[in-house]
């Protein structure tokens, strides 16, 4: 049992030391971290979705304020009116593009997390101390490199649907 120990102890060691100089496997309060990205996205997508929703839901209520304006003359029209002006700010805002990406990301970031915490885990299983910290080592740097790619990604595919179009070049 003591061999056990000593094998997950390195691990634990080095993981304590990374921890302390490395940004991105501090906890959810340090901005930066893959916490903080994690909690980032699932506190943000349901807020854009709803957002998303709440428009479309008027947007097809101001629809149906077109034809009862011209049957009773009312003035429905201040209502159909609002219409192309959440449209414009559903494409502007790009909240479809945003929710979507966010829940992607909260994925992917929840998926490379477990990743890691299985390899950390094998890591500890390593009988040679010296090979348990290169596969420590290897899992932080992968777990960071996805993690970034994921943002990066998200990032890229939400600025890309936001951008305005400027005097016909793309």
């Amino acid at each position: 049992m003591d061999v056990e120990a000593s094998r997950s102890g390195v691990v634990d060691s080095r993981i304590a030391l990374l921890r302390e100089q490395v940004v991105a496997l501090q906890d959810a309060e340090h901005h930066g971290s893959n916490t903080s990205y994690l909690h980032w996205y699932k506190t943000k997508y349901p807020v854009r979705r709803n957002m998303y929703r709440a428009a479309g839901i008027v947007v097809l209520l101001s629809g149906l304020a077109v034809p009862a304006s011209l049957a009773s003359g009312a003035a429905w029209w201040m209502i159909a009116s609002a219409a192309p002006l959440l449209l414009g700010l559903i494409s502007f805002f790009a909240l479809k593009t945003a929710w979507e990406g966010y829940f992607a990301a909260q994925l992917q970031i929840t998926h490379f997390l477990d990743l890691y915490k299985l390899a950390l885990f094998k890591a500890s299983r390593e009988e040679d101390p010296v090979k348990a910290i290169d596969l420590t080592d290897a899992a932080v740097n992968e777990l960071i490199k996805n993690v970034n790619q994921v943002i990066l990604e998200e990032t890229r595919t939400f600025f890309s649907k936001v951008e305005l179009k400027r005097g016909g070049s793309s």
